[in-house]
Parts: structure tokens; C-alpha cells; sequence
């Protein structure tokens, strides 16, 4: 069993991933320590691999000890195994497709100009200025913005869900536990204001109302544990790659003039940032079985972590400038990375998250040049969700005046 590189180290969750990759970069499995622990697990680097085991939820479970790579107590898992992401099927099956037809391609072509509206909202309240904290200013707020619409629930909300959806994922355990129990008792009001008669027409909150699984009206706290799981998925992940977008069209300048010269590229240039900076840098699996991986003797019980970085850099899939940040990449790009995982927990959301990333940059290049950093990032404290708690940023403006959040 091999030391894991990170072992012992303070560094951002994407330098340690990096590591990861570079050291077995051509050992598609290996059994080491795991960076959460030090415990031994098996650590999955190789594409199909990582297929592989997503695709086999029987074998592979993400109900058994959750799909997020930390331990956690018993009357922590009865919790996390109500939602969406730590269920295999059929319960995981059944509760998908309640949200499934609020993401259809009918849903999102309803969504579209509400997203490039908010956007350009997002975009125009930086032209007052020459400087801003790009994640608590851009980064954060058109993720809330969008799901907000989508669920039916007030867009204001986004100024205290925010805050509170940060700590949940990054705070210390009290805060952990003292801003979930927070955004529990809000979608608890939330649920409550919607039985009431509030619930918006066609929305998803008055789908949940309506929805049933396996024949059965969903309980109240099935809906609860649901909504929390919408605004911390909807939003936590694409925050994440707005801001390390920015970041790296920052350290490479060149790119930054060509997206303004050549606007065409920015749905390559999303997939570009994707495969840079997936935002969810590694999920578990528990082995429900004697199993083989490539050749690695896997045990019942064993925990696995699927890393997506590390398959992101392959030569073999992208080309020998795989290390290159490249907004012009082939668009066919977007079919190799796994940014949004693979199988049945593929993410629901990525064409929106894909709609809101292409509608906010174009707004950014469009209104700013020169972006540059202020400060050096300050990355959140988590090693398998990549984000930036703060990114100060200056830039020169290319138009003034626009409309207000709250029009």
C-alpha cells in the first residue's frame, strides 16, 4: 500500500488531487492511504475505472456509508442517506425522476432567459466599480438566482441561503451542524408556505408537493431533506467553477482576448474550465462485495475514492497539450471529462450549470476587460470539494449603468 502524497500536508484540494495525478498517473487503481483518514482504501484514478464502478451501484454503493469521502457517524448517515446523491437505486431511481422533468430540455429552454437576465443583473452590478470579491459578488449569486426561479422560491432568499450553504459545507462541525440544521428549518418553512397556497404554478417545490415514490405521496420530510438537497447541489458546484473560470482566465490573459474577440468559443471554453476544475474533486464508493478493479483485489467493505482530476490531464484522451488551458478545445471535449460525474448520479442540473456558465462569461467579456487579481485566492478548506472563498479581483469596465438584483 502506497503513502498517499497529501498525507499530512495543508494544501488546496485542486494541488492535492494534482499530486495524486501526477504520481499514479498510469496506475488507473491503486490500494493506498486514504487522505481523509490514513485508514488504507483504494484510490481510483483511470476513466473507465471510475465508469466502471459508477455504473455498477449494486457493487458499488453510495447509500452504505455515503457518497461524500468523510466518515461519519450512524445518526449522521440516517440523514445523508435521505438524499438524492447517497441513494443507489430503486430508491435512488424513484426520487430522481421528480426532479427529472424540471431539467428536460423543455424546462431549460423555459429557464433560459430568466438565466441570461440574472446574468447580465449579476454582471452590470460590478460596473459601478473597478474592483469586487468576485465569489461573494458574481460567483455566488447567480447559482441562488437560478435555482430559486426554478424551485419557485423568492430570489431575495439568496442574500441569507448563501452564507449558510457555505458553512454547511465548509464551516467547523458546530457550524456545520448549526447552518444545516438552519436550512432545514427554511425549507421546513418553505414546505409549509407552499401547502399554505404559495407554491408557484409549475414549479418544482409544487411538483414535490404533488410527487409520489414508489406509489406513495412523499412525506414531509422527504421533501425537506429534497429541497436542501437542490439548494446545496444546485448552487455549491457551479459557484465553485464560476470562480475558478475567472481564475483561470486570469492566469492566462491570451484566453480572456480571445473569448472577447471570438465569443463563439465559450461553450468550449465552459468545458475547458470543467475539465481544468471540477468542482467535486472525488466521491466514495463502498464495495458490497469481493470484487477485482483493473487487476486490484477489491474487498467487502472496502471504500473507494473515484478522483476525476487526475483522468481530466490524460494524454491519451486530450492530446499531448493535456495540461494546456485551451478555450478553443475540440467541443467534443465535454464527452471525456467527468466534471459532472457518470452514471445514475450524473448530475440532473448540467445543462443548466452549462447555460449559466456560457450566459455569465459572455456577460463578463462582453462588460470587462483586464481582469486581474488583487490578492491571492483563498481556497475553502475541503478535499473533495474545490472552491474559493474569496477572490478579489480589479478590472476596467467597458459600459456603465444595467438594472439591480431586485428589479
Amino acid at each position: 500500500m502506497d503513502e498517499c502524497p497529501l498525507q499530512g500536508r495543508a494544501r488546496s484540494s485542486a494541488d492535492l488531487w494534482r499530486e495524486i495525478g501526477a504520481v499514479w498517473a498510469d496506475v488507473p487503481v491503486q490500494r493506498a492511504q486514504d487522505p481523509f483518514t490514513g485508514a488504507p482504501c483504494v484510490i481510483v484514478t483511470g476513466r473507465d475505472a471510475i465508469d466502471h464502478v459508477a455504473r455498477h451501484p449494486q457493487l458499488f454503493s453510495s447509500a452504505a456509508r455515503s457518497a461524500m469521502p468523510e466518515e461519519y457517524g450512524d445518526s449522521a448517515l440516517h440523514i445523508l442517506r435521505r438524499q438524492l446523491i447517497n441513494m443507489d437505486p430503486p430508491q435512488h431511481k424513484a426520487h430522481r425522476a421528480i426532479l427529472a422533468r424540471h431539467f428536460s430540455e423543455q424546462a431549460r429552454q423555459r429557464y433560459r432567459p430568466h438565466i441570461e437576465r440574472y446574468a447580465q443583473l449579476t454582471v452590470d452590478a460590478l460596473l459601478g466599480s473597478q474592483r469586487c470579491e468576485f465569489v461573494a459578488q458574481v460567483a455566488g449569486v447567480l447559482p441562488f438566482l437560478t435555482i430559486l426561479h426554478i424551485l419557485g422560491l423568492p430570489t431575495d432568499d439568496h442574500l441569507a441561503l448563501a452564507p449558510l450553504v457555505q458553512q454547511a459545507l465548509f464551516g467547523t462541525p458546530a457550524g456545520k451542524a448549526r447552518a444545516a440544521s438552519e436550512l432545514y428549518l427554511y425549507a421546513l418553512q418553505q414546505l409549509q408556505r407552499c401547502r399554505s397556497g404559495a407554491a408557484v404554478p409549475g414549479s418544482l417545490m409544487a411538483a414535490m408537493l404533488e410527487a409520489e415514490a414508489d406509489g406513495k405521496p412523499l412525506s414531509d420530510g422527504d421533501i425537506v431533506s429534497l429541497l436542501v438537497f437542490v439548494l446545496i447541489a444546485g448552487t455549491s458546484s457551479t459557484r465553485a467553477t464560476i470562480a475558478h473560470g475567472m481564475l483561470l482566465l486570469i492566469r492566462h490573459p491570451a484566453q480572456w482576448l480571445r473569448l472577447q474577440a471570438q465569443p463563439q468559443l465559450l461553450p468550449n471554453a465552459v468545458e475547458e474550465m470543467l475539465r481544468h476544475a471540477p468542482a467535486f474533486t472525488c466521491m466514495r464508493r463502498t464495495a458490497m462485495a469481493d470484487t477485482q478493479l483493473e487487476g486490484v483485489a477489491i474487498g467487502k467493505g472496502d471504500k473507494l475514492l473515484l478522483c476525476y482530476r487526475p483522468a481530466h490531464f490524460s494524454a491519451a484522451l486530450f492530446g499531448p497539450d493535456a495540461q494546456a488551458f485551451d478555450v478553443a478545445r475540440v467541443p467534443d471535449a465535454g464527452n471525456s471529462h467527468r466534471a459532472f460525474g457518470v452514471g445514475q448520479h450524473f448530475c440532473l442540473g448540467n445543462a443548466i450549470a452549462r447555460m449559466e456558465l456560457v450566459a455569465l462569461f459572455a456577460a463578463l467579456t462582453r462588460k470587462l476587460s483586464a481582469p486581474r487579481l488583487l490578492a491571492a485566492p483563498q481556497f475553502s478548506d475541503s478535499l473533495h470539494l474545490d472552491d474559493i472563498d474569496v477572490l478579489h479581483i480589479a478590472y476596467r469596465t467597458n459600459a456603465h449603468g444595467g438594472g439591480r438584483l431586485d428589479d
